[in-house]
């Protein structure tokens, strides 16, 4: 009857349809990357590889739950592209599928009175990285801090040029605090000069310097700047500018915070109320890469990365 007929042509047609989709679809492969198995990098250079060796085919590479340190940076070029019939998919599966770019600190040894250290990473040549963040648990802690909350204002600002006889200039910036706890950095010794950072606030500019001198009488503080104040905005005033002192040893001393310690080539931490170091998860920058992920094409000569898809990563 017609009924029977209409359905029949309908399946006759669905199945036209499917075999015309199974011949032209892309092969579909899969990857998982996993804590001991596969890394990032690794399934890169294996979808590259077959790109290059004519493949058409859709890749997702599945990432299982875990903290992966990239040990360098995960550049896509031209040639991890795919295409909109198949693209690249890298699908993060479940919670926390983290590519950190975080080195793990280990070994930690309380020291009593509430703080714990651990031994500052060997780089190049075995000497000490030094880095400015440490992540402990998630938890992005504070560096020993002046003052440990807020900023404080500033009186007398400048910034002049200095010769220094080679026929190059420098130029040093001075201001005084007028605040009885300033006189903490006439505490810093000379030696950790170096490891104090000014974090200045002004108008809707940020900027880091390091501290290059401390007068404890009169209370100036003394740093240099990369370029000499050449606009209206730059310059540093009493009402538009604060400051705050990083890494400052004898400002550490609020539960939460850290200190690099150059001298003892440690790290020193004051843990929360709760936390246990010897379960606590701490990384610091790693000196092996300056980005995680970087998306390089050359678009003079008409080269893209494209239909690449990054789904529930951090």
């Amino acid at each position: 009857d017609m009924k029977l007929k209409m359905k029949m042509l309908a399946m006759a047609a669905n199945v036209c349809a499917l075999g015309w989709v199974t011949s032209e679809a892309a092969e579909s492969h899969d990857l998982t990357v996993e804590p001991g198995g596969m890394t990032p990098h690794q399934a890169q250079a294996k979808i590259r590889a077959a790109k290059t060796a004519g493949d058409k085919g859709m890749w997702t590479v599945r990432v299982r739950p875990g903290c992966y340190v990239l040990p360098e940076t995960l550049a896509f070029t031209p040639a991890d592209s795919g295409t909109p019939q198949a693209p690249v998919r890298w699908i993060g599966e479940g919670e926390k599928c983290i590519f950190s770019g975080g080195e793990p600190l280990k070994g930690w040894k309380d020291e009593g009175g509430g703080v714990w250290s651990a031994a500052v990473p060997q780089g190049k040549g075995g000497r000490p990285v030094y880095f400015e963040q440490l992540w402990v648990n998630g938890r992005r802690a504070e560096r020993a801090r002046l003052p440990n909350t807020g900023h404080w204002t500033i009186k007398q600002p400048s910034c002049k040029e200095v010769k220094d006889g080679n026929g190059g200039s420098r130029y040093v910036e001075s201001l005084t605090l007028g605040v009885k706890d300033a006189a903490l950095l006439g505490k810093v010794p000379a030696d950790e000069l170096a490891y104090v950072q000014m974090c200045v606030v002004h108008k809707w500019s940020f900027a880091r310097r390091i501290l290059r001198g401390f007068d404890a009488e009169k209370f100036v503080v003394t740093v240099h700047s990369p370029a000499p104040w050449v606009g209206g905005w730059q310059n540093w005033n009493a009402h538009e500018t604060l400051v705050c002192f990083e890494n400052v040893r004898s400002a550490f001393d609020a539960p939460g915070e850290w200190f690099f310690d150059v001298k003892a080539g440690r790290v020193l931490y004051r843990p929360l109320d709760g936390e246990r170091m010897s379960e606590a998860t701490v990384l610091a920058p790693t000196s092996k890469l300056s980005k995680l992920v970087e998306v390089k094409g050359n678009p003079g000569k008409g080269e893209y990365v494209h239909d690449i898809v990054f789904s529930g990563l951090a």
